[in-house]
């Protein structure tokens, strides 16, 4: 099962963004898609859990189960994601950046519900 996430954003306000981008392809409502994939297939013991973050120069893939870990692909000088950045000491801090903003977004699209009922 995939989901994309687009941060904080009501089914409202992407159906108002839907019709502005629909008045002009060209605008620019975000800088970043979120991607969450899940499987689960139980013939053959697959449980896979990959988080994405694409940018319009990077595409950041996390990998659960496997820390320290990941993809980083150029989108402007590798669109067929061959060379995979990820431990290029050159792109360390572009990599850290990212993996920050894909935590960061991801809170922001978590829903803060249920509200809570009682203090502890």
């Amino acid at each position: 099962m995939s989901r994309i996430c687009w941060g904080r954003w009501s089914v409202f306000r992407i159906i108002s963004l839907s019709f502005s981008i629909l008045k002009d392809p060209k605008e620019r409502v975000r800088d970043f898609c979120l991607v969450e994939h899940d499987e689960e297939i139980e013939q053959f013991r697959t449980n896979i859990r990959i988080r994405h973050l694409i940018t319009e120069k990077y595409k950041l893939t996390l990998y659960n189960g496997f820390p320290g870990y990941g993809d980083l692909f150029s989108r402007i000088n590798d669109p067929l994601e061959i060379q995979n950045l990820w431990y290029d000491e050159n792109y360390s801090d572009t990599r850290n950046k990212l993996v920050e903003k894909r935590f960061h977004e991801n809170l922001n699209a978590q829903s803060r519900y249920p509200k809570r009922l009682a203090m502890s």
